[in-house]
């Protein structure tokens, strides 16, 4: 019996963003692996408190992390060491004491650090010393140059100031882990560069039980979901509704485009076909409703974890292809290089019914080779065992 420590560097419920999300479904497969006993520590902060303990069939020990991340004394002084601020606010001393007493003590087999601030939590003595396997989200010092572009102008500074610390620093921690599984395809191949023991491990789909419901004289919908506190979603969207939504509305009047998220509710136009939903807690019966899914987003980082959507309902997705991940040949996903070829793909989901059905045939084999329960259960086994 293998003993695990699983840090999450959020509570894997519930479940309020991507993050979480990509955290809650890999605790589904580490839950699901032969012979491991699990210890599970969530880093909890004022932010991200602790709702519940999540269920399990297994026995399983949980210890919650509690981690400060006000900005004391003595987190100001090291605002001028190597170390980028973001990773410095998380650098609370009792709690990294702490975790380090109950890993030297407890003798695990591995321990599992999912997310960039679970691993920064640990020292390099630490890391070198431990069998500490460590899951990727996304390569950090991109998502930081993401928020200095996009961000309002007077915190540009302060994240350009976090890139230029960031890729030394985590540069060092990820090459020191004993082994990386990344979550993107598109960034593996840079995460090997840091760390050849890396590997892809996208997070798993299980096809939802859908209803049947007639539609009737119902106007279709096209769906999509973003929180527009995050803004490459909420530029995304402007963009869109500016320069696509106009010509496709113009050919199909009756086509309703219903988006849900944080901030949607003001994109309400009924002259313009739009209704904005705001914050939606269970989405099951809106992407249910949609005729299609769209993703005007055209940056980001990490694994884009609006195709789980797609894959779990069973509906097509008209996206750029910078957001496809390595599954361009996928015909359940219409990739776009630009708003024109985005517009022709809308329009061909709309007009051709043949082909409508054929891309809806595909979900269930780019599921079984991309996103199989069983396949990922075996790939931690793998390294888990070694």
């Amino acid at each position: 019996m293998k003993r695990i420590l699983y840090i999450s560097q959020k509570p894997v419920v519930p479940i309020l963003d991507g993050g979480t999300r990509a955290m809650a479904l890999f605790f589904e497969v580490l839950r699901a692996c032969k012979g491991v006993e699990i210890t599970y520590m969530p880093i909890v902060t004022p932010k991200h408190a602790l709702f519940k303990n999540p269920s399990s069939e297994k026995k399983m020990k949980m210890i919650p992390l509690h981690v400060s991340t006000d900005i004391t004394f003595s987190k100001i002084l090291r605002f001028f060491s190597k170390s980028p601020a973001n990773a410095i606010r998380f650098s609370d001393d009792k709690s990294q004491k702490v975790l380090a007493e109950i890993i030297l003590q407890s003798n695990f087999d591995a321990v599992i650090c999912d997310g960039f601030y679970a691993l920064s939590l640990l020292s390099n003595e630490l890391i070198k010393n431990q069998k500490v396997i460590y899951r990727c989200h996304n390569i950090e010092t991109n998502y930081w140059k993401l928020k200095a572009k996009n961000d309002q102008f007077w915190l540009a500074p302060l994240h350009r100031g976090i890139v230029r610390k960031m890729l030394e620093y985590e540069k060092e921690k990820v090459a020191l882990a004993s082994a990386v599984f990344s979550i993107s395809n598109n960034e593996l191949n840079h995460i090997k560069t840091w760390n050849c023991n890396s590997h892809l491990l996208y997070p798993q789909v299980s096809l939802q039980v859908l209803e049947k419901k007639p539609r009737g004289d119902e106007n279709p919908s096209i769906g999509f979901v973003g929180d527009m506190n995050w803004l490459p979603n909420k530029t995304a969207l402007n963009r869109f509704i500016k320069r696509v939504w106009p010509k496709f509305r113009l050919q199909f009047p009756k086509v309703q485009l219903t988006v849900a998220g944080q901030g949607t509710l003001c994109y309400s136009n009924e002259k313009m076909g739009i209704k904005g939903l705001g914050f939606v807690e269970n989405l099951h019966e809106f992407f249910q409703l949609q005729h299609f899914l769209i993703n005007p987003v055209f940056e980001g980082t990490g694994f884009n974890m609006k195709l789980l959507d797609a894959l779990n309902y069973q509906k097509p997705m008209v996206i750029y292809s910078t957001r496809l991940d390595g599954l361009e040949a996928a015909p359940c996903f219409l990739a776009a290089r630009n708003d024109a070829e985005f517009l022709t793909s809308m329009q061909k989901l709309m007009e051709s019914e043949p082909d409508f059905t054929e891309r809806t045939k595909c979900f269930s084999k780019v599921i079984q080779e991309h996103f199989a329960f069983s396949d990922k259960v075996q790939q931690l086994e793998k390294i888990l065992h070694g």
